[in-house]
């Protein structure tokens, strides 16, 4: 039994500290308000994908037009610049080109993403601050046959109001609590079937 205690702790711990390296924000004035330094912004008013210290890139051609960025269909933009936090304001249209209800996956790095819901109209806001002070890199995907529009682009380094360790989100917790429960079922069912 002891071992099956070890093995839950060690993967509650492992899906903790998978997530414990920054927060993400849905509250824009919140977010705005832990940036310790001016906040840059990328606002796509030009012709211009790359602005205000942002570079966008993506496996296609990107094009800007009355204010947004746009991506093509199912391909993802990546963001980079110089700080440990973001925030961006952004929709999904379908493939004639109108604003839908979808969702876009935000990636930092192989252990750190935030789904974004988006609805059929108004800009979805996400924020995120990372622990670290070291720069990070973006990566924003709609769903597949949807293509992003961006409406603007923040960045600018962080503290994180939770401090140096953050407790996983609800939703991370609760896919590690019920992984624990299914590993501890597996392993009280070999033991009963090994007696």
């Amino acid at each position: 039994m002891k071992k099956v205690v070890m093995t839950v702790v060690g993967v509650l711990a492992i899906a903790a500290s998978a997530n414990a390296q920054g927060t993400w924000y849905t509250n824009e004035s919140l977010w705005k308000s832990l940036i310790t330094n001016t906040i840059s912004t990328a606002n796509y008013d030009g012709s211009s994908v790359s602005e205000n210290g942002v570079t966008a890139t993506s496996p296609g051609a990107l094009s800007t037009s009355s204010g947004f960025l746009y991506g093509n269909t199912s391909e993802f933009i990546t963001f980079t610049f110089s700080g440990n936090a973001f925030s961006t304001k952004a929709n999904v249209l379908n493939g004639s080109g109108e604003q839908v209800s979808s969702s876009i996956l935000f990636n930092l790095d192989p252990f750190v993403f935030e789904n974004l819901p988006t609805t059929a109209s108004g800009d979805a806001f996400i924020g995120y601050i990372s622990d670290s002070a070291a720069n990070i890199v973006v990566r924003a995907t709609p769903n597949s046959g949807t293509r992003l529009r961006i409406n603007e682009f923040s960045f600018g380094n962080g503290t994180n109001s939770a401090g140096a360790s953050v407790a996983p989100e609800p939703g991370s917790l609760a896919l590690a609590l019920t992984s624990g429960c299914v590993l501890v079922g597996v392993c009280i069912r070999r033991r009963r079937m090994s007696n």
